[in-house]
């Protein structure tokens, strides 16, 4: 429907991800940042590609309803968290949990870029944590998104849905 390579089926995928601009979520200058592909970012993590980030929204648009709560495990770029705060609305939050300081860190740079609202308003905030065991601080959690690094569901938190993607 939207998507030439047929991954984005939903008018608020599309415009959540057009939002957010994905150039803005490199540390580096990178030639074709919009191509199906996954990237390198740093510290052993890498960016998923564009493609697999619209199936997972996709996956969960229906569960992301207006103020919604959402743990983000292993944000990484931050690109995703941003993403699922547009998504969840003005009155949603998102909170990305990410162990490696300097990627949080770079998070928070990147959403500042072209998304500074969400970080102005509280929408979204990061936190360097050990995500297996998810982040209660902030529990219950409407959505709980698991990075691909991560292979069992923090049990420690509350949680209506969950999805994983890779």
């Amino acid at each position: 429907m939207f998507s030439e390579h047929g991954h984005i089926y939903s008018e608020v995928v599309r415009n959540a991800m057009l939002r957010v601009d994905r150039k803005n979520f490199f540390t580096r200058v990178v030639n074709e940042p919009y191509r199906i592909k996954s990237r390198q970012i740093g510290y052993g993590a890498d960016i998923s590609s564009p493609h697999i980030h619209a199936q997972m929204l996709e996956l969960l648009k229906d569960k992301i309803k207006p103020g919604a709560r959402i743990l983000d495990i292993g944000s990484g770029s931050g690109y995703l968290t941003a993403c699922l705060a547009y998504m969840a609305g003005p009155e949603g939050r998102v909170y990305g949990v990410e162990h490696v300081m300097e990627l949080a860190e770079s998070s928070i740079k990147n959403i500042d870029k072209g998304n500074s609202e969400l970080l102005d308003q509280g929408r979204v905030q990061f936190v360097v944590w050990n995500g297996k065991h998810g982040y209660e601080r902030e529990a219950p959690y409407d959505i709980i998104h698991v990075s691909p690094s991560y292979f069992t569901i923090p049990q420690k938190v509350s949680n209506k849905y969950h999805k994983f993607h890779d």
